[in-house]
């Protein structure tokens, strides 16, 4: 595990050194006129509308924005900014328990999203927006709401914080406590 943090690490700080800042990138003044809003909608349903977490990507093999979304209403939505109004509902058969605390993309695996929750649970799902998304493993390692989540750049380990005071390091890939 160590070896594989330390080289991950490695690999992003030696294109990190020593860049420049773009000349084409946009200043502070331009920004705050230039973006405008093109959509607004409330994907989660009506009776508990919220949401509590989001998390944006983009698909190059579509071609297409990805928003995650995690809500009030318990469900981790995946729209295709290009699509319109779609939605995948991640979880319709194995759903979280309560309201959804965080959403994640995968970082190099666009079928590989996680969420957390305050049901105490933390879920990995598989799967991509035509065929649907599978639960595959599911860390149960708080006692409390799962407040916050983040995925490691290398896509295997994900650490995720509770309102109990602890966190946890989780290895993606074999589904069990890292260390």
């Amino acid at each position: 595990v160590i070896e594989a943090l330390t080289a991950k690490n490695a690999e992003l700080s030696s294109t990190r050194r020593g860049r420049k800042v773009p000349e084409e990138l946009m200043s502070r003044d331009k920004m705050t006129t230039a973006f405008a809003a093109k959509e607004s909608f409330t994907p989660h349903k009506a009776g508990k509308p919220g949401v509590t977490s989001l998390a944006v990507s983009f698909d190059t093999s579509t071609d297409s924005e990805l928003v995650l979304t995690g809500g009030v209403d318990k469900d981790v939505l995946l729209t295709s900014g290009k699509a319109g109004k779609k939605f995948t509902t991640l979880t319709k058969m194995v759903g979280h328990e309560k309201e959804v605390t965080a959403v994640a993309f995968h970082p190099s695996d666009i079928g590989t999203v996680f969420s957390a929750s305050a049901d105490s649970t933390v879920r990995v799902w598989n799967g991509d927006a035509s065929k649907g998304y599978q639960n595959k493993v599911s860390f149960t390692h708080h006692d409390m709401e799962v407040s916050g989540l983040t995925v490691h750049p290398t896509g295997s380990y994900l650490v995720s914080a509770s309102k109990d005071g602890s966190w946890s390091f989780l290895d993606v890939v074999r589904g069990t406590d890292c260390c």
